[in-house]
């Protein structure tokens, strides 16, 4: 095959992953080659991703609404963010364009309470004074003291419980908390039990995460994918009134594949406890785990929302989003749902565009819409994605 001549485009090129280093590239006119990821590599720079990135942007993607959700980190690996730094932090989140702001303060070590309690009574009077609305959760693994709670209650704040998973359930206390993260270890199993205890415990959604230990390897992909499938099989073949939703398959059940949870720039943005922004919280920790610092933004102190189309990874950021620029996704009869965040990518398998289906969070993506397809057309499930706020017209 001949290498390609084609008119530069302002769009991602059509590619088709064909066996290890072989990857077959069709330009518009129809002529193609087979490069190797080297090359393709090399070629696709080639492809005007300024201007997709502008196209992407204009037509609403990042500046029409911005993140909707901001992951604060006020206490993270030993580090605590001051309050001077959480209010750099609040006044950037508030200079985004969304009308309604979530903020979710993470408290990891259990010393960042000076900041988180700053971040929401400044947050809350930014909204007041904007006409903003504002969701306020602290995600954080031990119960708030009374105070603390009392405090969270007086500013409308939510709990998300934040959880590792290792074998069955047990007993589960998540003193109070609506929500959970739960970060699923190479151990974790019966999730039909998982989901028995969040919904007997009242938790209204769930967030499953696969662990580092998941995405090494097809093996843990394979087990967190299942893991997940049989949790959202049991929510939907389960009583009706349990009010449990998972919050990634509601997400690409809807259709919006950009409210997908962590997706870097559209869904989220996290922010350092020392004000550093990051594309997604997984891009944070790529930094402070390998120094990788693809995905660092810039300082909230500096930096302007606006400003993000001209940052030189937001491009290369943008067109891996593109669904059209991933190899087999183009032909995947889920690519109106699903799109992959480029941090889970680089964490599984050290590239923006991952190597799809044996990524891992690819193959949870898939395990989740076969458990939901399979269903198709029972009334219970839809009357579940009812629950969810989905509107199922697109189902029935």
């Amino acid at each position: 095959m001949s290498r390609l001549r084609e008119p530069r485009i302002a769009g991602p090129v059509p590619v088709r992953a064909l066996g290890p280093d072989r990857i077959l590239v069709a330009g518009p006119t129809g002529r193609a080659a087979l490069l190797t990821e080297a090359e393709h590599a090399a070629f696709a720079p080639a492809v005007d991703l300024e201007s997709l990135a502008r196209e992407r942007v204009e037509s609403g993607e990042l500046n029409w609404a911005g993140p909707a959700t901001h992951v604060i980190l006020a206490s993270a690996r030993g580090a605590a963010m001051s309050p001077e730094t959480a209010k750099i932090v609040v006044d950037f989140v508030f200079a985004t364009p969304r009308p309604g702001v979530t903020l979710e303060i993470v408290d990891e070590d259990g010393d960042g309470w000076p900041a988180a309690r700053f971040i929401m009574e400044y947050a809350r009077r930014r909204a007041q004074w904007a006409g903003r609305g504002l969701a306020l959760w602290l995600r954080a693994a031990a119960r708030p003291s009374r105070e603390r709670a009392e405090l969270l209650r007086c500013q409308g704040a939510g709990v998300r419980a934040a959880l590792r998973v290792e074998g069955a359930p047990g007993p589960v206390r998540l003193f109070g908390a609506r929500r959970a993260r739960l970060v699923l270890g190479r151990g974790a199993c019966e999730p039909e039990a998982w989901v028995d205890a969040l919904a007997g415990l009242g938790v209204s959604g769930v967030e499953w995460v696969a662990s580092a230990e998941l995405t090494r390897d097809a093996i843990g992909a394979r087990r967190f994918a299942d893991f997940t499938a049989r949790a959202f099989a049991r929510m939907s073949d389960g009583p009706q009134a349990w009010d449990l939703r998972d919050e990634l398959a509601a997400a690409l059940l809807s259709a919006r594949p950009w409210e997908v949870p962590g997706v870097d720039l559209l869904e989220t943005l996290a922010y350092a406890p020392d004000g550093s922004v990051y594309t997604s919280e997984e891009g944070r920790a790529l930094d402070v785990d390998r120094g990788d610092s693809t995905f660092l933004l810039g300082h909230a102190g500096s930096l302007r929302f606006q400003d993000l189309p001209a940052l030189p990874q937001v491009p290369a950021l943008t067109l891996a989003l593109a669904r059209e620029a991933q190899p087999l996704c183009a032909a995947c009869v889920y690519a109106p749902y699903c799109v992959v965040a480029p941090s889970a990518h680089v964490r599984a398998q050290g590239t923006l565009h991952g190597r799809l289906p044996d990524s891992p969070r690819c193959m949870a993506h898939m395990a989740l819409l076969d458990a939901f397809f399979s269903r198709l057309p029972s009334e219970k499930c839809l009357k579940m994605l009812e629950k969810w706020g989905i509107d199922t017209w697109r189902y029935t």
